[in-house]
């Protein structure tokens, strides 16, 4: 169960909620969300959390440094050296293996449907289905934003910088 929440601002009434202390300690580290379920992370735990109910319907171990919601509708992770898949459908990890290019910061998903992750030192891809990990750069950063045309941008200090998903790209 929800371990609190109260009730602030709907952008229909005005009013929202906000949930308090869901993960140990109360901070959030990371969330993604479906039309069922909001996934969040923090304090070594991974929650599926039910908005409509206010009620976390499943709480694992999980360290997570970066998730994201793949076009198949599973939860993809990374974390302690490994990606991890979660499926809502059977509210378990379906898949865990070594990621060899680390934890990443970010995850995305670009519009060739595949996903994409940044850390401090490479930008690499995640295959969906095969759940596959390639790098596709050397370099790395924060943050990372696709767009339509197949390029992604990532911060790195006071720069942002494009790279095309087929190459590099000035």
């Amino acid at each position: 169960a929800c371990r609190g929440y109260s009730r602030v601002l709907d952008m229909a009434t005005g009013e929202v909620r906000t949930w308090l202390d869901l993960v140990p300690g109360g901070t959030v580290h990371h969330v993604a969300a479906d039309d069922s379920y909001v996934y969040a992370a923090g304090g070594g735990k991974f929650l599926a959390f039910d908005p409509q109910a206010e009620k976390t319907e499943l709480e694992l171990d999980l360290s997570v440094s970066a998730m994201v919601v793949a076009p198949s509708g599973e939860v993809v992770g990374t974390g302690g050296g490994q990606v991890f898949v979660f499926s809502p459908a059977k509210m378990e990890v379906t898949h865990r293996a070594a990621n060899p290019l680390g934890d990443f910061t970010h995850l995305c998903t670009a519009s060739d449907g595949k996903l994409y992750g940044i850390n401090p030192s490479r930008i690499g891809r995640i295959v969906p289905g095969s759940w596959q990990i390639e790098q596709v750069a050397a370099e790395g950063g924060k943050f990372l934003a696709p767009d339509q045309q197949g390029r992604l941008y990532f911060g790195r200090g006071s720069r942002v910088l494009r790279l095309r998903l087929g190459g590099p790209e000035e």
